[in-house]
């Protein structure tokens, strides 16, 4: 039981190591440590290598498996917030694929039947990856609303450029981005970036909802014409019309999820009472193959609902 349990931490610390791969091999690739050193000649060259590999795969084929899961969870990921700890949508992937792998080991030596292991896993992996993109939406949508208050306030004054009045707004973006904004004006005025290449990098740090506007911009700092001030005034009345659709979409979201959360809490109270009061069903659900591929299909079937309620959060605007 004990080395089973130790396993199940070591394969738990394998996957959070590979999870944020990129930024401890930044830390460990020219350390002097000698355990560090060991940590990168045993996994850390394998790990980049395949970083590389499906960045490459995927950059070289658009319509291939490989793009499809990296822009996938390159969205989880950026939005969520974990671009800056330089997570990898293969670090994110391996990180699901052991704690699924590990529920379903976990799961078959808890009932004694091995062959259980396989479908709890895969039923486990979709679950968290559901999971993880319903958090990621819901986070994408409060970033997207601190976006649009960001280019409102520099869109109302973008006389004198918008380097100018991102650098006299800064103090007043939402805290979540600030710092990225403030990123940008050191990039400019530290690292002699150009506002393009600064804007470009800003763009790819907060995501898809800041794409058009940070084309407006570089065009608009290139030309410097003031008769381009009209494409600014266009991105608030765009953002006023995507706060109304968000508030529709929000609206019925939250009707579908009440909706679920009531069904889920009555099933699953029902089925707690039913455990402990029938012995039948106890046995059933607890000691047979049945009732185990039972709850099995039932967290599919969560995970389904879920991921169809999701897809309201899921519409670009």
């Amino acid at each position: 039981m004990i080395q089973f349990l130790l396993l199940v931490v070591f394969a738990l610390l394998v996957a959070s190591l590979v999870l944020y791969s990129r930024k401890i091999l930044d830390g460990v690739d020219h350390t002097l440590d000698r355990a560090e050193n060991r940590f990168y000649r045993a996994f850390g060259k394998r790990i980049r290598r395949m970083n590389l590999r499906m960045s490459r795969t995927s950059t070289l084929d658009t319509k291939s498996w490989a793009y499809k899961i990296e822009r996938y969870f390159g969205e989880i990921i950026v939005n969520l917030d974990m671009s800056k700890d330089n997570v990898t949508p293969f670090g994110l992937l391996f990180f699901i694929g052991t704690l699924s792998v590990t529920g379903g080991a976990v799961t078959g030596f808890y009932v004694g039947n091995w062959l259980m292991a396989v479908p709890v896993a895969l039923a486990a992996g979709y679950f968290i990856i559901v999971l993880f993109r319903f958090v990621s939406l819901v986070r994408y949508e409060r970033r997207e609303s601190d976006i649009m208050d960001a280019q409102d306030l520099i869109a109302m004054d973008v006389t004198n450029g918008v380097h100018n009045a991102i650098r006299r707004y800064q103090h007043s973006f939402h805290p979540r981005i600030q710092p990225y904004f403030t990123q940008l004006l050191q990039d400019i005025e530290d690292q002699n970036m150009t506002f393009e290449e600064a804007m470009l990098r800003l763009n790819h740090k907060l995501g898809s909802s800041f794409t058009d506007f940070a084309q407006k911009s570089i065009t608009y700092e290139k030309q410097a014409d003031k008769d381009l001030e009209d494409i600014f005034s266009q991105v608030i009345e765009v953002n006023r019309h995507k706060r109304m659709l968000r508030y529709n979409n929000n609206k019925k979201f939250n009707e579908l999820m009440l909706q679920f959360i009531v069904s889920f809490a009555i099933i699953v109270g029902y089925g707690v009472f039913s455990v402990f009061t029938d012995a039948y069903i106890r046995n059933f659900l607890l000691h047979s193959t049945a009732g185990s591929f039972l709850i099995v299909g039932d967290l599919v079937l969560v995970a389904w609902v879920l991921a169809y309620i999701s897809t309201l959060k899921a519409k670009f605007l």
